[in-house]
C-alpha cells in the first residue's frame, strides 16, 4: 500500500524529456540563423567593395581620357608662341632680345642696393675711425700730463758734441739704447711726446711742448685720411726740426749730405731717430 506505483515515474520521465528536446531544437534553429546571416552580411560587404572599386577604376579612366581630350583640344585650337632670345657669350641678354629690358632693370636694381650698402658700410668705418682716434687722443694727452709732471732733471754729465755731420751718438746705437732704455722705451711707444720734449727743451726751445704734441698728433691721425700725405709732410716736419738740432750742436746742417741722411732717418726709422734726437738733446752742450 505504501509503494507508489510504478507508470508514475515513466509518466514523469516521459514529460522531461519533450521539453529538453524542445529546448536543443530551438538552440539549434538560433545558431543557424546567426550563422546564415552573418554569412549573408559578409558576403554584401564584398559585394559592395568590388563594386566600389570597380567603380574608382571607371573613373580614374573617364577622367584621365576627359584630361587627356582637354589638352589634344587646347593643343589643336591655341598654337605655343615660339619665342627667340639673343645671348652674348659670357655675357647676359642681347640688344633687342625679349629679356634684355628686364634684365637691365635687375642689373640697375642691383647697383643702387650695393651703392647703398657700401655708403652704409663706409659711415660704419669713419664712426669706428673717429671714435678710435679720439680715444687715442685722450690717452696720449693722459699719459703727457703724467710724462711731464713726474719727468725727473738729468744729472748726467754733459759731454762736447762730436766735431762732423754725424750726431755724437750713433743712429743705430744699440748698447747706447739699451742703457738709455727710459729714451727707448717713450720714444717707440709714445713717439709724439718724446719727440714734443726734444723740440721743447730749454737747451733749444724751437717749440712749445703741447704745441709739438699737438702738431705731431694731428698730422698722426690725418695720416689714413689723406692717404698718406699727412705721414709724408710729418716727416718733412721732422726732417726740419732735426736740420735745427744740427745747427745747435755744429753737425752740418743744410747739406745736400745732412739732407738725405735726414730723409732716410725720418722717412725709415723716425723712433731711432727720436731717440737719437733726444740722447743729443739731453747729454751733449750745445755749440750755437
Amino acid at each position: 500500500q505504501g509503494v507508489s506505483p510504478p507508470h508514475n515515474s515513466c509518466c514523469s520521465a516521459l514529460s522531461v524529456e519533450p521539453e529538453r528536446a524542445m529546448k536543443q531544437a530551438v538552440f539549434l534553429v538560433m545558431a543557424f540563423s546567426a550563422v546564415s546571416g552573418s554569412a549573408t552580411v559578409l558576403g554584401r560587404v564584398r559585394t559592395a567593395e568590388a563594386g566600389r572599386s570597380e567603380g574608382s577604376h571607371v573613373l580614374r579612366g573617364s577622367g584621365k581620357a576627359i584630361i587627356a581630350d582637354g589638352h589634344a583640344a587646347a593643343s589643336a585650337a591655341v598654337p605655343v608662341p615660339t619665342i627667340t632670345h639673343e645671348k652674348e657669350a659670357g655675357s647676359g641678354y642681347a640688344e633687342g632680345s625679349p629679356l634684355f629690358a628686364r634684365q637691365e632693370e635687375t642689373a640697375k636694381l642691383k647697383n643702387n642696393k650695393d651703392n647703398k650698402v657700401g655708403w652704409r658700410s663706409w659711415l660704419s668705418a669713419v664712426k669706428y675711425k673717429l671714435g678710435g682716434d679720439f680715444v687715442y687722443i685722450l690717452l696720449v694727452l693722459l699719459i703727457a700730463f703724467l710724462y711731464r709732471r713726474h719727468k725727473s732733471v738729468s744729472l748726467v754729465h754733459q759731454v762736447h758734441g762730436f766735431e762732423g755731420d754725424s750726431f755724437t751718438y750713433g743712429f743705430f746705437d744699440i748698447p747706447g739704447c739699451i742703457a738709455e732704455w727710459k729714451i727707448t722705451v717713450m720714444a717707440f711707444f709714445c713717439p709724439a711726446i718724446r719727440w714734443a720734449d726734444n723740440v721743447s727743451e730749454d737747451k733749444v726751445p724751437m717749440l712749445k711742448f703741447w704745441a709739438a704734441l699737438l702738431l705731431f698728433l694731428i698730422l698722426t691721425i690725418m695720416g689714413p685720411w689723406t692717404a698718406g700725405i699727412a705721414s709724408v709732410v710729418l716727416a718733412l716736419v721732422g726732417m726740419y726740426f732735426r736740420q735745427r738740432l744740427r745747427f745747435y750742436f755744429g753737425h752740418g746742417p743744410r747739406t745736400l749730405k745732412t739732407l738725405g741722411l735726414d730723409a732716410l732717418a725720418w722717412f725709415c726709422c723716425p723712433c731711432c731717430a727720436i731717440v737719437q734726437e733726444a740722447r743729443e738733446v739731453e747729454k751733449v752742450h750745445r755749440k750755437n
